[in-house]
């Protein structure tokens, strides 16, 4: 069947027309927005962010701001995005951008964004390993945290026979009854441990001096 021309002419106008706008190519980025790390330890930390339209996943980062580091590519399309970044340096500051190629290969770049990494507590040590108190009195133990930079400082103290000696949440020893007991104290980072072992003489016996 054959259409004249004043039918074709317009008609091919508006092929021309809606079916170009129609076929265009994407060229429009994918907008990243909720960047953010979680899950910062000393050697390791978690990055999240979001996208408007499904897209890759990939992370620059260093401690200078020059973006040296990257993760490996997360080449599957999502929306929400998650990388886990390790081998990184206790006690530092991070620079780290993200990055999002979507389906017809348009970038997006984050600006610059940081997290800090703790120092993590690799011991703690105490002022004394053994003492000797009378019953009724009390003797102050001293702990600290190593390396003195460590980012958490929390300790806690306990006694292993409260019938014997009981200790408080700043060391300090009382002498209950008659009898031995171990003080140790425990970092909150790590659960590292110190022990001071404590003897506890009846009252009006003296402690020998060593």
């Amino acid at each position: 069947m054959k259409y004249p021309a004043r039918v074709l002419i317009p008609l091919l106008c508006l092929l021309l027309v809606f079916g170009a706008a129609g076929c265009s190519k994407d060229t429009v980025p994918p907008m990243i927005t909720d960047v953010s790390s979680s899950g910062v330890t000393g050697s390791s930390a978690t990055i999240t962010w979001t996208t408007d339209e499904k897209a890759t996943s990939q992370v620059e980062y260093s401690t200078t701001g020059a973006f040296s580091s990257t993760s490996d590519l997360d080449s599957s399309l999502a929306t929400s995005h998650s990388v886990s970044l390790s081998g990184l340096t206790a006690n530092s500051t991070y620079h780290y951008m993200v990055k999002s190629l979507d389906e017809a290969g348009n970038e997006s770049v984050s600006g610059d964004n940081t997290f800090s990494t703790p120092q993590p507590v690799i011991g703690v040590t105490l002022n004394k390993p053994s003492t000797t108190i009378v019953k009724g009195l009390t003797e102050q133990l001293v702990a600290a945290v190593q390396p003195p930079n460590a980012t958490n400082q929390a300790i806690a103290w306990s006694s292993s026979d409260n019938g014997v000696a009981s200790v408080s949440a700043t060391g300090l020893v009382t002498g209950l009854n008659a009898g031995p007991a171990a003080i140790p104290v425990t970092s909150a980072d790590q659960g590292l441990p110190a022990s001071c072992s404590v003897t506890v003489l009846p009252e009006g016996q003296t402690p020998q001096l060593k």
